[in-house]
């Protein structure tokens, strides 16, 4: 019963539990077809047997759908035998290779076995045949039209077509790992600046050249930081120290190391700008614009007021842990828990006392696995041996996601009913954010810890006129 998932189904059962346990399963799949089974459904399934057509798939899965529909009517009078069943089979296969199969007389005195087994091995050959053939008449097209200059109206002059042109380069599309560093560095996703103040939606700038693009690196990201967090060596004033009349002429910057007075600027405009010494080539990093110029210090400015210390944050000393409520399939009705998403664990563990609440099958490791608790007890090192793992698969409560299986390992005592480590976080690819408290499956958009939280649909694609 604990395979049933539909909660009216879940809610018969638990109702009628005493009254169902003691029937024979005979007859309680005769009293559930009463109760949940609609009258005419054998007839219905009938039909659908008797109209199954081969169509575009190949006859072994054409063959395996009709046996496994037959499979339903099994103890009813619409059930085919294997006489009946091989006749509907060729009722409903292609008319090529029922042809061929009554001309060559393919499997016409063997078991249905055997005839399945032949028939497919005809439709295979068909099948490779026609590939063939079509990748033939696919190349044959195309060098037909590469080598015909008048194959299409043009609107253009008639030119040599060997002549490539640098205007259809397309700009490439983000990565994963350039997308995390202009998100995780202030940059903007249009002109692909880093440290800059504006977003995609008002960034004042065009995209990158597709013809000079370089992707973003890390290496890149660190130089262009470095160079941003670099001070204003010194401000010299446009007057001189025995003129007393005040001006509100701005002063001249004397020298800028690798800082402007806004910091939001990230590269130099030129190779002749950058400073020597850094091992960082102009090849090995994507060619981005500047974002601005330095501005001009009023001359009441001193250095001391540029040379500000930055503001310090002092970290908590602890934060509280993530936990997930989530549930997992038990022996009769589905259990909800809380577990704990530990990215900083290689392996996903599960108590002992709640694989027998779940009532999992355990199967054991090929080799056993030894883990060292991180406290010794009374100055001893303290090994645990783990030697079991079972087959795990968890869903929100609310049904609005459900993870892939995963194995975890059977420990005897733990902190949490479940600790989902790297595998489960990977696996399933859930991108944690500790500053805002987020678990979210980049699959679907989907909030773990806020599943309450609507999920973020991407913008839809503009289509070309």
């Amino acid at each position: 019963m604990a395979g049933l998932r539909d909660s009216r189904i879940q809610d018969w059962v638990g109702i009628h539990r005493e009254h169902l346990l003691d029937m024979t399963f005979v007859d309680f799949l005769a009293e559930f077809k009463l109760a949940y089974l609609p009258k005419d459904w054998e007839e219905i399934t009938r039909i659908e047997l008797l109209q199954l057509m081969q169509g575009e798939i190949s006859f072994w899965d054409f063959s395996v759908k009709v046996q496994a529909k037959n499979s339903v009517l099994s103890g009813t009078k619409s059930h085919l035998d294997k006489t009946q069943l091989r006749h509907r089979i060729e009722s409903g296969m292609d008319a090529k290779l029922a042809l061929c199969c009554c001309l060559e007389k393919i499997g016409s005195e063997g078991t249905l076995a055997e005839w399945l087994d032949d028939m497919s091995c005809v439709d295979n050959l068909f099948r490779t045949e026609r590939a063939n053939f079509d990748a033939l008449t696919k190349s044959s097209r195309e060098n037909s039209r590469r080598n015909n200059a008048f194959a299409k109206p043009s609107h253009h002059v008639n030119t040599n077509t060997n002549t490539s042109s640098t205007n259809c380069i397309a700009l490439p599309k983000l990565t994963a790992v350039e997308h995390q560093l202009l998100y995780d560095n202030n940059g903007c996703l249009k002109c692909q600046c880093v440290f800059v103040p504006h977003r995609s939606t008002d960034c004042p700038n065009d995209f990158p050249d597709a013809v000079n693009y370089k992707p973003l690196t890390q290496s890149f990201v660190k130089l262009i930081k470095k160079r941003v967090k670099k001070s204003v060596a010194a401000v010299a004033n446009s007057s001189n120290d025995d003129d007393t009349s005040t001006s509100s002429a701005p002063a001249p910057v004397a020298v800028v190391m690798g800082m402007m007075s806004n910091p939001t600027a990230y590269t130099a405009a030129n190779l002749m700008s950058v400073i020597e010494g850094d091992s960082f080539s102009d090849d090995s990093v994507s060619p981005l614009r500047s974002e601005s110029t330095v501005q001009s210090v009023p001359s009441t400015t001193h250095a001391s007021s540029v040379l500000t210390a930055p503001h310090e944050d002092m970290a908590p000393l602890s934060v509280p842990h993530l936990y997930w409520k989530c549930s997992a399939s038990g022996a009769e009705f589905p259990v909800t828990f809380e577990a704990l998403l530990d990215h900083g664990a290689d392996t996903v563990f599960i108590s002992e006392h709640f694989v027998s609440e779940l009532s999992l099958k355990q199967q054991k490791l090929y080799n056993q696995m030894s883990v060292e608790m991180a406290m010794p007890g009374e100055g001893k090192k303290q090994v645990v041996h783990m030697s079991h793992w079972v087959k795990l698969q968890l869903h929100d409560p609310s049904g609005g996601w459900k993870s892939k299986s995963i194995r975890a390992v059977v420990a005897l005592s733990l902190c949490s009913p479940v600790i989902l480590g790297l595998p489960f976080l990977s696996h399933n690819k859930i991108v944690i954010d500790h500053d805002v408290c987020t678990a979210i499956a980049k699959d679907s958009g989907f909030d773990l810890l806020h599943p309450g939280t609507p999920q973020l649909k991407p913008a839809p694609k503009k289509k070309l006129k």
